[in-house]
């Protein structure tokens, strides 16, 4: 029977690169930052914002399990192209034999011309094959999706939401390169490259409804009655997840 409140990642392959909380990966930009700019309550940066950090910090994050570099190049006057490159000796390791780094997906599957960078890659649309199996309790998804601290990153995964308490089996992220630039650019072993967010499957009913002044004028008056932290102070769950 599987543990209450456990996600559970089990590896396809023998790896010293394993799954952390994503707090461990915050960027050394966001780590660089200083809260406070200026002298003044509202002289701040990012940092401060609770809500952003948090955001950072959800769930869990595998990392990138071996370097990739990314070779871009111009195809012709008007196109880039991207092509990869790892060590071909490396492989997830599965019953019935190995299997690559890399994969590939027709472009058509992302809309081809009509969907912008589906096509922008020499053999298809690639696919990361992932060494990771992950069980959640019943009743508990995971949304995979695309490490929130990196916001400057041109590597972006294809997003998606898997029933982790049924399926078993390793997930594999499809991903597209954005960048606009020709170079070769490399990806790096232990880059935060997937931000694993579970939640229960629960369904909320949409409800439209008119605002309520009261209750909202009584928020403002106790953002504003304070300099800072406002929000941190008087409505956020610390410590939740």
């Amino acid at each position: 029977m599987f543990k209450k409140n456990i996600i559970s990642f089990a590896p396809l392959n023998t790896t010293d690169m394993g799954p952390e909380r994503s707090a461990k990966f915050y960027p050394s930009w966001f780590k660089e930052l200083p809260q406070q700019l200026g002298p003044r309550h509202h002289e701040r940066s990012i940092k401060a914002c609770v809500p952003f950090k948090e955001a950072m910090s959800a769930g869990y994050t595998i990392p990138l399990w071996c370097d990739v570099n990314v070779h871009v190049a111009r195809a012709n006057e008007d196109k880039l192209t991207a092509s990869f490159e790892w060590n071909e000796k490396y492989s997830v390791v599965e019953l019935g034999g190995g299997a690559p780094v890399l994969d590939f997906h027709p472009p058509q599957q992302l809309g081809g011309s009509a969907c912008p960078y589906s096509t922008n890659h020499e053999n298809g649309i690639p696919k990361l094959t992932s060494p990771w199996c992950i069980t959640t309790p019943k009743g508990w998804s995971c949304l995979f999706k695309n490490y929130s601290g990196e916001i400057h990153s041109k590597f972006r995964i294809l997003e998606g939401i898997v029933d982790t308490d049924k399926y078993y089996g390793n997930v594999n992220f499809p991903f597209i390169w954005t960048g606009e630039k020709e170079g070769t650019f490399e990806i790096s072993r232990g880059f935060p490259l997937i931000q694993v967010i579970p939640f229960r499957r629960e369904e909320l009913k949409l409800q439209v409804e008119r605002l309520d002044m009261d209750k909202r004028l009584l928020v403002q008056n106790k953002l504003t009655s304070v300099l800072r932290d406002g929000y941190k102070r008087f409505f956020w769950h610390k410590g939740k997840g």
